[in-house]
């Protein structure tokens, strides 16, 4: 991937993270550099964030190597995990991650 100009980047994520929040069951947002650094958050405590970016960013190396192994012409575009409490969506751009934590939905 090419060099990113840092302004152009944070001015994206502050974007992505307004159109986020906008969504009536988002509980927390977290962006994460291509290092799986947390960029940006609405979680306060840092080590918390080290640990979703470490352990997302670990899932989403592996769900792309999976879907590599499955067709080396496809791309990973999210990862869904749903628990009772929450949905967590790991969504991947181009220089930047995004996780979303929401209320889970039921759709029928």
């Amino acid at each position: 991937m090419g060099e990113v100009d840092q302004k152009e980047l944070l001015l994206y994520i502050d974007e992505c993270f307004t159109k986020i929040l906008e969504k009536n069951d988002v509980l927390q947002v977290i962006a994460m550099d291509e290092n799986y650094d947390p960029v940006r958050s609405t979680m306060h405590d840092r080590q918390i964030n080290l640990d979703y970016t470490g352990l997302f960013g670990s899932l989403l190396m592996k769900a792309r190597r999976a879907v590599r192994l499955m067709d080396a012409n496809d791309t990973l575009l999210e990862i869904r995990v749903r628990t009772n409490k929450h949905e967590t969506f790991i969504t991947p751009d181009h220089h930047v991650t995004f996780i979303t934590i929401q209320n889970p939905i039921d759709r029928i």
